[in-house]
């Protein structure tokens, strides 16, 4: 899941993003939609990642107690 959640922007913005002047649409002064689209995907990589790691250290604490 933690791939797939990462990867479709991924994919949709290396496959988009080259060939169209989208980034460059400006969203707030000099901020870009494709700086948003790359701040947005960092915050998706990172909230992944912590969802990631604390339902592993979950898995992990309840088999320590049981064992």
């Amino acid at each position: 899941m933690f791939v797939i959640v990462n990867a479709v922007p991924l994919a949709a913005s290396t496959m988009v993003f080259p060939f169209t002047d989208i980034p460059a649409v400006p969203v707030l002064g000099h901020l870009t939609l494709g700086v948003v689209w790359g701040i947005l995907q960092c915050g998706l990589f990172m909230a992944t990642a912590w969802w990631y790691e604390a339902r592993s250290t979950r898995l992990c604490d309840s088999l320590a107690v049981e064992g």
